[in-house]
């Protein structure tokens, strides 16, 4: 488990992607540590290790005397991301669809575009636990508590992926490189497992079930909804989110369609601050 902007992430592989960089997290002395890495043709290749640039074969990194890191393109030189690292306080920065977009990560939250606007995420005291705890995608969009990419589940094994990498960089590069993709595989396995239903509920209008996880809101929807109501089996509730002024929660269940037959659903509902269900997505 770690804390990040006063959010714990527990049960994760990567706490953070953005776009196709993976952001690993530590603490150390209070100070927020970033080890980034990238994927090429199947292998990772370390870009920043522990707030230190990386040399690497396809991108150029540099440190300014404040402590900012830039990634850019060795050919054209332009601009692809690029972090502060801070005491509780790190932003990272990036383009989305050509436009600048910002990744703020506060003492008490963590914030993905500008507050006052509508499509922006807030995470504030939650416990997320997902195998990746945030994923923001190319086109803009999110997901909290997300599931590892296809490109991570292809990489064959820690070992193979540090190849070639043991003569040319220091032990502790070696050791990271291994470790990040080992996780990946134990998270391949990964069962997440029941609410512990010794936890009181939290006292929000939206909150899981202490007995089985359920979420009322969500299942007076899918009564409405569903073809089938009486069909309807969960097989698995997520633990539930505060974000954006609400509530998001995935159930993934059992239920017949239209034909009779039956079919298992993984969907993300969102809700505001009064437990209305506005908005419902495929669980990627």
């Amino acid at each position: 488990m770690v804390n990040i902007g006063n959010n714990k992430f527990e049960r994760f592989v990567i706490p953070l992607i953005f776009e196709d960089r993976y952001f690993q997290f530590e603490e150390v002395d209070g100070n927020d540590c970033w080890t980034v890495f990238t994927l090429k043709d199947g292998e990772p290749i370390i870009e920043i290790l522990r707030n230190e640039p990386k040399e690497n074969p396809i991108t150029t990194v540099e440190t300014n005397p404040t402590g900012i890191i830039t990634i850019s393109d060795p050919e054209s030189g332009n601009f692809l991301y690029k972090i502060r690292p801070g005491k509780n306080n790190s932003s990272i920065f990036g383009t989305i669809k050509g436009e600048n977009a910002e990744l703020k990560i506060k003492d008490r939250k963590i914030i993905y575009g500008e507050e006052t606007d509508e499509k922006t995420m807030v995470l504030e005291n939650n416990i997320i636990e997902g195998q990746v705890g945030i994923h923001i995608h190319k086109d803009g969009s999110f997901e909290i508590a997300a599931p590892l990419p296809d490109e991570i589940k292809k990489l064959k094994s820690g070992e193979e992926a540090a190849t070639g990498l043991k003569e040319e960089v220091p032990t502790s590069f070696v050791i990271i490189s291994i470790v990040v993709v080992v996780c990946v595989f134990i998270a391949i396995f990964f069962i997440q497992s029941d609410t512990d239903s010794s936890k009181e509920p939290p006292r929000e209008i939206v909150y899981n079930n202490s007995l089985n996880g359920s979420v009322s809101q969500v299942k007076t929807w899918l009564n409405k909804n569903l073809v089938d109501p009486k069909s309807f089996e969960a097989i698995e509730w997520s633990k539930v989110i505060k974000a954006n002024n609400g509530f998001i929660v995935r159930c993934k269940y059992r239920t017949k369609n239209s034909l009779g037959g039956y079919v298992i659903n993984n969907q993300t509902f969102y809700m505001d601050s009064e437990g209305n269900v506005t908005d419902v997505r495929d669980y990627r």
